[in-house]
């Protein structure tokens, strides 16, 4: 494995300190996942692979974030989302909406109080596992704030993290990651690309899934606030402590200073490499969102 990711780092030349960092980020990562696996057999579940598509229902899937554009989302959309797939992740599970799929990555005091409180009702819904906190063997499901999960399906995804620090052009990344073989569509791979953040994760996702239409909710990226920010959730945010308004740095998603690659701009090319190669669209669910027009809106 370390010859591999050491051919890796050979093969690519970056024209900047700024690109060297995020590559080597990026083989650091990759070397910690794999180290971590060997030393810790996964006893809760197992890493990602084509078995999660028996959980899979329909060929569009709604990805759900934590913007408040999430409540704009109107009944007759939500009865739409529930006939279809969907993936919420961290505090999606304080939302009544229960996702066809969920995404866990950290492991909080909050987070894992939430799921005490909350956790019931996903008893039935496979469970993704990613993150620093799978390649640092921190998640712990024999804690009993996740006695209600215990059974059920774990998948453990291998990401391969282009650092938020990278710059290099985003179409000769793609080049890259597609001819490692991890941006095949409707394949699960080794590897799940990701993107400077979440999103770019879980779009790459969608893609090795076999999804041909992604939606995009509740991933606003205006400012540092979230659905449960607004008075419905106000009994959520004190027993669970959630975070504030402005916990979240918004900033690492979209300023151009910390890298010319924001968000947006993975997101822009992610649609037209994937609708190119595979035929996939991607769109937002409203125009509560920096996203949009550039992304088009979904129409029922």
């Amino acid at each position: 494995m370390r010859k591999y990711f050491s051919l890796i780092k050979r093969v690519i030349c970056p024209p900047t300190k700024k690109d060297l960092h995020g590559f080597e980020y990026t083989v650091k990562e990759l070397v910690g996942i794999c180290e971590n696996i060997q030393k810790n057999p996964i006893e809760h579940g197992k890493p990602l692979n084509p078995e999660i598509l028996d959980y899979k229902r329909s060929g569009t899937v709604f990805i759900l974030g934590s913007g408040p554009s999430i409540n704009e989302i109107t009944d007759q959309e939500w009865r739409h989302i529930a006939e279809l797939d969907s993936m919420g992740f961290n505090f999606w599970v304080i939302h009544s909406f229960v996702p066809t799929f969920y995404i866990f990555q950290g492991c909080s005091e909050s987070m894992m109080n939430s799921f005490k409180g909350e956790g019931e009702k996903y008893k039935d819904v496979p469970f993704m596992v990613r993150g620093s906190s799978f390649s640092k063997g921190l998640i712990d499901f024999s804690d009993d704030r996740l006695s209600s999960v215990t059974n059920n399906p774990v998948f453990y995804i291998r990401e391969y993290p282009i650092s938020s620090r990278c710059s290099i052009e985003i179409d000769l990344l793609l080049r890259y990651v597609d001819a490692l073989g991890l941006l095949t569509h409707g394949m699960i791979s080794g590897f799940v690309p990701k993107w400077r953040g979440t999103l770019g994760l879980l779009i790459s996702l969608c893609y090795q899934m076999g999804y041909k239409k992604i939606v995009l909710c509740g991933m606003d990226m205006h400012k540092a606030d979230h659905f449960w920010d607004y008075r419905y959730y106000k009994k959520f945010r004190k027993k669970y402590n959630l975070p504030r308004e402005g916990a979240s740095n918004i900033t690492s998603f979209t300023d151009k200073i910390h890298s010319p690659t924001t968000v947006p701009r993975y997101v822009r090319h992610l649609r037209d490499w994937m609708a190119d190669k595979a035929g996939v669209e991607i769109f937002v669910i409203n125009k509560g969102t920096i996203l949009f027009p550039e992304i088009r809106k979904y129409e029922i």
